[in-house]
């Protein structure tokens, strides 16, 4: 009979190490004798078989070559010897093991491990269910005959696993649709509507995991064709009747422990056995749950190792798989209990850090782990340094979801290694809220491109001692659906050094000469200027654009067309900007005007030599040059240099008589400014040029 006494496991867990090596047999000795575990070993298969024959253990680790047979030979006969009882067999291997579990699991083989990971292994069998204790295993039983029905339900609720019940499949159906279990146990032939064929088939149409849990089918026909359509069906695995308890129980116990192995598959790093993503999401989930129950801090953490690809190479991958094992075993020895921590892949890291009252407490963790990972490594005599950067956001100060935080502490990672490595990074969430606001500025200006919601206003341009208007100055405005018209200031800077930018700076290039030829059809012959940032003077594209637009507007005198430049922007790259603005003065006989003069203190040499027509005083100046003799003397130096260097000179901010009158006598006869005119719809211009009178 299965199960005595001798298999019932007794307080202390016996674990079995099956290795002809001497010195391995010392390492594991070593390693588990700081544990609750009783460490049995033997030297070859057959002193396994004998021990275990008349011996309960509760776990065996083989090698996977011993002298006497393969370990794969010794899983199986071990399984015949229990008669298939439910003990994890795991095998130890000085190779690459992902292949060689693919293989070894029809044999009743639960997982394999290197050899130099017996920390990794340790922690495997602490989270492995040992026969006598509570099983988590639930179970979903259908059976019509009420006393087997009870003295099944009885015998494995007494084998600590949880069971409901019930007479028929309609009623299982409904509670299996609810409910999550780890195995199915039906009769299939029942009594009522659905048969127990019916009901294996509704299982194994459901999606997901719900539709891959494991069906032990009770049949009273062992005829070829019923195990055919049973397997079809996708039976798991049958039971003959009349059933023998302890069959059962060896059944199912040996089902449930090959799910906990493919969970533990599904759910852990096969070389760290660190969680994976998955149960790191799971995780993640949680941590957010009680970070908001609790109103305390929880710290996400991403870690890439510094150096590992130079590693792989010089050492080969197998050096480099020890180093992630070695690696994976201090970061643990850092984490709390409420801590997680998962492989993301390659080298790469995840944590969670929970429960915490502040930053410090996060940075104290994060730096005591940086450090740990940086001590030295030692491999066969061979001596490794290596590093990590480790990314750092704060929930709920970034309140995303899970895999926002995780994107938002990578990027704060890559930031740690910009600056030097071997560091953490806190992500900045001012600036991820300033990035948002600029990707739905951008978005909405790319629309109200696309509805055609902006326009150009245009500020006359006036020799204020002969009344002449003899230009304008194009400023873009945006017609908002909601906000009203709305000024450069209000979204232009949005747009620096974006593909946007060139998109809509062509677009006010086109209006503007459109305009220009409008007005000369009219008889009104004006320059117009518009405003250029330097960079996108510097643009591959801008030369062509331009040209292109111009060709488009034959009946516009390149002359009449004007492009402004900041003087703080020319003198930031002068050379470039210098050969750009020449570039478009020699070749397309624009205009070309220096904004702002004043502001970026040019020198006179670089006046002398840049490619203008025009200098335009800045407003700032003009409106205090009343009042403030500095500023006076400034625009008069301004004025001064232009006549030297035989340069047309505008006064901008020109608001009042006196300004007119200073400036005149100065001898600056243009100027720009609410005093004169403030920017207008285009459909005023010609009105406004007619009566124009300063």
């Amino acid at each position: 009979m299965l199960f005595t006494s001798d298999f019932i496991a007794p307080v202390q867990r016996k674990i079995l190490l099956v290795e002809d090596s001497k010195a391995y047999q010392g390492m594991f000795s070593s390693a588990f004798s700081e544990t609750e575990y009783q460490l049995f070993i033997c030297n070859n298969g057959q002193e396994a078989m004998d021990l275990i024959g008349h011996q309960y253990m509760d776990f065996v680790c083989s090698s996977y070559y011993l002298k006497d047979m393969q370990g794969v030979e010794l899983c199986k006969s071990v399984r015949e010897i229990t008669k298939n009882a439910c003990k994890p067999f795991v095998l130890l291997t000085s190779v690459e093991s992902q292949g060689l579990l693919k293989n070894a699991l029809p044999a009743g083989v639960t997982d394999i491990f290197q050899k130099r990971d017996i920390s990794q292994l340790l922690a495997y069998i602490k989270r492995f269910p040992f026969q006598g204790q509570k099983s988590s295993g639930k179970i979903l039983y259908v059976e019509d005959s009420r006393s087997q029905r009870e003295t099944v339900q009885t015998m494995l609720r007494a084998r600590n696993l949880q069971v409901d019940a019930f007479a028929s499949a309609d009623e299982a159906w409904s509670q299996f649709l609810v409910e999550d279990y780890d195995l199915v146990l039906t009769d299939i032939v029942l009594d009522g509507m659905m048969s127990g064929l019916n009901f294996v088939n509704l299982i194994r149409r459901q999606l997901g995991s719900k539709g891959d849990i494991p069906v032990l089918a009770i049949t009273a026909f062992d005829d070829r064709t019923r195990r055919l359509q049973l397997f079809h069906l996708g039976i798991t695995d049958y039971i003959i009747k009349p059933v023998i308890e302890e069959e059962l129980f060896v059944r199912i116990n040996n089902l449930l422990l090959k799910q906990h192995a493919l969970k533990l598959m599904a759910n852990y790093d096969i070389l760290t056995h660190l969680p994976n993503r998955t149960l790191f999401s799971e995780r993640f989930n949680l941590a957010i749950v009680n970070c908001k129950k609790h109103k305390n801090i929880l710290a996400v953490c991403y870690l890439d190792l510094d150096g590992f690809k130079q590693v792989n190479d010089q050492f080969g991958r197998d050096m480099g798989d020890r180093l992630l094992v070695e690696v994976s075993a201090r970061i643990r020895s850092v984490m709390r209990p409420q801590d997680n921590v998962s492989r993301q892949g390659g080298d790469e890291f995840a944590l969670l850090l929970a429960d915490l009252q502040s930053f410090k407490q996060c940075e104290e963790l994060v730096t005591r782990l940086l450090e740990g990972i940086a001590q030295p490594y030692r491999f066969n005599g061979q001596q490794i340094t290596i590093a990590a950067s480790c990314g750092v956001t704060l929930y709920p100060d970034d309140d995303a979801d899970p895999d926002t935080l995780l994107r938002h502490a990578d990027q704060a990672m890559y930031q740690a290694k910009l600056l030097g490595r071997n560091r953490y990074h806190l992500f900045d969430t001012a600036q991820e809220k300033a990035h948002k606001v600029l990707q739905r500025q951008l978005a909405a200006i790319k629309q109200a491109l696309e509805r055609d919601e902006f326009c150009l206003y245009y500020q006359p341009k006036v020799d204020m001692q002969s009344s002449q208007v003899f230009g304008m100055e194009a400023l873009i405005r945006w017609n908002h659906p909601t906000n009203g018209v709305l000024l450069p200031a209000a979204f232009l800077h949005y747009l620096a050094g974006s593909e946007l930018e060139v998109v809509l700076d062509a677009w006010v290039i086109e209006n503007a000469l459109k305009q220009i030829s409008l007005w000369n059809q009219a008889g009104l012959k004006l320059q117009v200027s518009i405003n250029i940032a330097p960079n996108q003077l510097k643009a591959a594209r801008f030369f062509s654009n331009l040209r292109d637009s111009l060709k488009r507007h034959a009946s516009v005198d390149p002359g009449q067309f004007q492009i402004e430049v900041l003087e703080s922007g020319v003198l930031d790259d002068q050379p470039t900007v210098c050969q750009a603005i020449q570039h478009c003065r020699d070749q397309l006989g624009i205009g070309i005007a220096l904004d702002d003069f004043g502001t970026g203190y040019s020198s006179l040499s670089h006046l002398r030599h840049l490619p203008i027509h025009t200098i335009k005083i800045d407003q700032s100046f003009v409106r205090n040059m009343i009042k403030d003799a500095n500023d006076c003397a400034i625009v008069e130096g301004v004025v001064s240099l232009a006549k030297a260097f035989k340069l047309e000179v505008i006064a901008e901010g020109v608001e009042t008589e006196q300004h007119k009158a200073a400036l005149l006598d100065l001898g600056c006869f243009r100027g720009q400014g609410y005093g004169i005119a403030r920017p207008m719809p285009a459909e005023k211009v010609q009105a406004w040029v007619r009566g124009y009178q300063f």
